[in-house]
């Protein structure tokens, strides 16, 4: 099923619909829905966990495009400007960088906070321009201090 504006949307729960939210915030166009996998956002490459309280920003200095983006807590790429070129996924020391649909069960929903974070952001045509935000959505903010030594 496709789901173009939120009103289409109307059978999917408060967090599936959420995610749909973000996702016509960006202006994506297409939003899958299945039962087994909720709603898939449109993006190529979806930073999870690893990266979380580490940011290692390896994947930064590869990306030919800067569309990765700083959070306070971990990165996003930014699913409008990604050109889907792969070269920040093995640069990863954490491997913490999956295709969206080689994403792990176990951090599907890395998929919508990376939507997430872009709500407000937009999209500025570059990080650098930006800088480091403090743009974490609430599933990333609220998480315990993890990956650190």
């Amino acid at each position: 099923m496709f789901c173009d504006t939120l009103s289409d949307c109307d059978f999917m729960s408060p967090e599936y619909r959420q995610s749909v939210r973000s996702c016509l915030i960006l202006g994506m166009e297409l939003i899958w829905v299945t039962p087994e996998r909720g709603v898939s956002p449109a993006v190529p490459y979806v930073i999870a966990e690893p990266c979380v309280d580490v940011m290692d920003k390896s994947c930064i200095e590869e990306c030919p495009v800067d569309c990765i983006y700083e959070g306070s807590r971990m990165l996003y790429i930014h699913p409008d400007e990604c050109v889907d070129c792969g070269a920040c996924e093995p640069v990863c020391p954490v491997e913490a960088i999956f295709f969206d649909d080689d994403v792990p069960e176990e951090w599907s929903g890395y998929v919508a906070s990376n939507a997430d974070f872009f709500v407000d952001l937009g999209s500025p045509g570059g990080a650098a321009k930006v800088g480091r935000t403090e743009n974490d959505p609430p599933s990333i903010k609220n998480l315990t201090p993890m990956n650190q030594s």
